[in-house]
């Protein structure tokens, strides 16, 4: 099985760990231990919430390597927040 990231995977990772390094220090992680809706809404803009879901859902359709590309940045990052809310 070939876990190698197309071109899509690549950019899609490289742009998340690109605003978790900006945007995502420790210090702000200790103030939102319970979640932010600011980081919420940015990985609703990027696209994160939808990957997983099917196009006839108005989602990505994406697949277990796609959701390894943001698992990777995210456990990079310490993220606290969970990719979906219930």
């Amino acid at each position: 099985m070939n876990f190698d990231y197309n071109e899509e995977q690549q950019l899609l990772a490289d742009s998340l760990r690109r605003y978790l390094q900006a945007q995502y220090s420790f210090e702000q992680r200790k103030q939102v231990l319970d979640g932010s809706p600011e980081v919420w809404a940015k990985f609703a803009e990027m696209g994160l919430m939808a990957l997983p879901l099917s196009p006839d859902h108005g989602g990505f359709g994406g697949g277990a390597v796609d959701l390894m590309a943001i698992m990777e940045a995210f456990g990079e990052a310490l993220v606290v927040e969970p990719i979906s809310r219930r």
